[in-house]
């Protein structure tokens, strides 16, 4: 059972990178997977978790979505530190990397009646993020990080991605990535629907998930909160699977 396992995860591995395109974007290069059905009007966009200490950011999800009727888009998060991933922000926070995400998503979704942002941990986080900014239709998100500067302060390792992210010049410091979703969610009216995986025995529960469901609550957006009860932060992708089997 393990070799097998290790086999399909060897073999999606090679077949995304086979896939994977490469685009400029405002100046800032981009590596994506695109995975398209005939006549389909529905996309997933699917931003990714960190991969592990060192580890160089990956795609997230293929095989969970391989037999998916959507269309898909991965976006990979290789920016930062040792290229572990930033969040989707870029490197030190520089605005137009972060416009270049959005206008390279705007041009491939713009043609489909349905979009849905899809993550966990980090990748929920920036699911969330890019998803209210873009006014994606569903967010199917799992475990976030809701204030950034705190948790990449909690042990040398993160610290080293905090100061690959942070821009002290242009005033976004580890404060401003603890409020930049807050933020967001106080000056977005938001239409769509929020489906959040999580546990409320996980550590990062009462710092990041519970205040973020509450002040999604305040702002009135419609959600659907799932509490799946387990232990480690890290086994989110375990319970997350069976909420991307409905697409």
């Amino acid at each position: 059972m393990w070799i097998r396992h290790k086999f399909h995860s060897l073999y999606f591995r090679a077949y995304s990178y086979l896939k994977q395109k490469t685009i400029q974007v405002n100046g800032c290069r981009l590596h994506y997977i695109l995975y398209k059905r005939k006549r389909n009007d529905k996309v997933i966009v699917i931003f990714s978790g960190f991969s592990g200490h060192y580890k160089k950011g990956r795609y997230n999800y293929l095989r969970s979505l391989n037999h998916s009727s959507y269309d898909r888009i991965y976006l990979r998060d290789d920016f930062g530190f040792m290229q572990v991933g930033s969040y989707y922000l870029g490197d030190h926070c520089k605005l137009q990397q972060n416009e270049a995400i959005q206008h390279f998503l705007s041009k491939l979704t713009k043609s489909y009646k349905e979009t849905i942002f899809v993550g966990t941990s980090k990748g929920g986080t920036s699911a969330l993020y890019y998803g209210l900014l873009m006014h994606a239709d569903k967010i199917l998100i799992g475990s976030p990080q809701y204030r950034i500067g705190d948790y990449l302060s909690e042990n040398e390792y993160h610290q080293r991605i905090l100061d690959s992210i942070i821009n002290i010049e242009d005033g976004i410091d580890k404060q401003w990535l603890n409020f930049y979703l807050e933020d967001l969610i106080s000056r977005t009216d938001y239409e769509g629907c929020i489906t959040m995986v999580f546990s409320s025995k996980e550590n990062g529960y009462s710092h990041h998930i519970e205040p973020l469901i509450s002040k999604m609550l305040e702002r009135g957006f419609k959600l659907k909160l799932h509490d799946e009860g387990f232990d480690c932060h890290s086994d989110i992708g375990i319970y997350f699977k069976k909420y991307l089997a409905n697409y």
